[in-house]
């Protein structure tokens, strides 16, 4: 028998990826999810911060948003994306797009 997380069953093959096992259960899983992700490079961080305190007007609330989910992210924090060169694009599109009133 499987053991049980929360809603539904694990499957064998989600258990080697921890903290999936339970957004496979409830059918939520994604193939973002399946790709390690790297630590934001400090340089991208830093232009990151920069850009969305630029787009959102002060510094406290650009670090609240670095580290808030994003629908236009696939609901992944925009730190946690920051270590890919397309984790950079999509950060910067959406803050692009928010400095134009899209979000």
């Amino acid at each position: 028998m499987m053991p049980k997380t929360g809603k539904g069953v694990r499957s064998r093959r989600s258990s080697a990826f921890g903290k999936l096992d339970v957004r496979i259960a409830r059918g939520s899983l994604v193939m973002a999810d399946l790709v390690p992700r790297k630590k934001a490079d400090p340089e991208e961080l830093t232009k990151a911060v920069a850009r969305a305190t630029e787009v959102l007007g002060d510094q406290d609330a650009a670090l609240r948003w670095l580290e808030t989910p994003v629908a236009a992210l696939d609901y992944a924090t925009p730190v946690s994306v920051l270590g890919t060169p397309q984790g950079v694009t999509r950060v910067n599109d959406v803050l692009t797009q928010m400095e134009h009133g899209v979000w």
